[in-house]
């Protein structure tokens, strides 16, 4: 036999160490994971609606890793930023599909969701909206699901609230550049018994001060938009409004605090809160608060996006083709997860997930 020399056992050593583990973490390193592409607003208006879905998937995702990931496989996020810009989002979508080779999606800007469902075909991509559910979305493509909240809800919650009240007319001002938004007011014109009155705003709308001026009546103002609706607010309290207002989910971020000029007590929204009954939404919110340091601002979007993840894990699970992973998504049942028990129904959208009225009394929010 001959002598093995130093520099032989020294390439023998590496090589066992490169193959088999970390040599900081000691951690085996698999070179093969599953991909799962993001794509949502992680800056402009509507971030917060990004930054809180992301964060709940990133936690469903540590959680499914620490536990073995899916099919022994880590499962790797890849993030892209669309500033819910539908063309950005399908220029995101290019680059995880063509560049990234990723064929699972999940993404939360609605109308881009809308812009890729046929495309996601074409490719056979699974497309996944982990923030929001309606009738526009349902059966909207074979690979298209919609597993968020019943966008619905929302516009019928506010509709219902002033009906119990008796409510003859209101003034609504509304975003008319986006598409949930557009949903939502819709929704809550076709529930509403009484008469409306109607202005709309754009994204580049930063004066609102023309159109609330002829708006200066007594009845409700209810305002469709996301966090600029702080400064409709604002301005609104400046000309002396003393009417009731009245919005959505996005009345509960900091940024339409501060828009508003930390003028939010009182005011009235669609809002979700989690049970502590629950203890996938406990222990959900105790990842939040250890990763991230402090609680999160929209506790709605964060647990769509977990329960996204945590559903489509489920599905993916000793799967190897994307027509048994779509099985398994379209055969959702009593699946329970932080916002509840999820089903999907066969139109591949869930309706589980539904708002109510909540008010800012001393600084919280609390459950009308």
């Amino acid at each position: 036999m001959k002598q093995i020399t130093n520099l032989t056992i020294v390439i023998i050593l590496i090589t066992i160490i490169s193959g088999c583990s970390n040599s900081i973490t000691g951690k085996v390193i698999n070179q093969e994971t599953i991909k799962i592409g993001w794509i949502g607003p992680l800056t402009g208006n509507a971030a917060i609606i990004g930054e809180e879905n992301l964060k709940g998937i990133q936690i469903a995702i540590d959680q499914i890793n620490s536990k073995g990931g899916i099919n022994k496989k880590q499962v790797e996020l890849i993030v892209k930023d669309d500033q819910m810009d539908e063309k950005q989002t399908l220029t995101q979508y290019r680059q995880l599909v063509d560049i990234h080779n990723v064929k699972t999606i999940l993404t939360v800007t609605y109308g881009g969701f809308l812009t890729l469902a046929e495309q996601a075909d074409k490719d056979n991509v699974l497309l996944i909206d982990s923030l929001d559910a309606s009738e526009e979305l349902a059966n909207l493509s074979n690979n298209a699901f919609a597993i968020g909240v019943y966008d619905e809800s929302i516009g019928f919650a506010i509709a219902d609230f002033l009906n119990n009240q008796e409510i003859e007319e209101v003034n609504v001002i509304f975003n008319l550049e986006d598409p949930f938004i557009l949903l939502a007011e819709s929704s809550f014109e076709q529930k509403f018994n009484g008469k409306i009155r109607k202005e709309s705003f754009d994204f580049k709308t930063k004066d609102f001060r023309t159109v609330l001026t002829k708006l200066q009546d007594k009845k409700p103002l209810v305002l469709f938009g996301w966090e600029e609706t702080g400064l409709i607010v604002k301005q609104a309290k400046e000309l002396g409004f003393k009417n009731q207002i009245i919005g959505i989910d996005t009345f509960a971020s900091e940024n339409f605090k501060r828009n508003s000029n930390f003028q939010h007590e009182g005011l009235i929204f669609t809002f979700w809160q989690g049970s502590n009954n629950n203890k996938v939404f406990t222990e959900m919110l105790t990842s939040y608060t250890r990763k991230f340091g402090k609680i999160p601002e929209n506790i709605l979007f964060v647990a769509v996006g977990h329960d996204a993840m945590k559903v489509l894990a489920n599905s993916l699970k000793n799967c190897k083709s994307l027509e048994c992973t779509r099985n398994k998504l379209k055969n959702t049942k009593n699946f329970k997860v932080a916002t509840g028990i999820i089903n999907i129904d066969q139109d591949q959208i869930t309706r589980s997930i539904k708002e109510n009225m909540h008010t800012y009394k001393n600084g919280e929010i609390i459950s009308l």
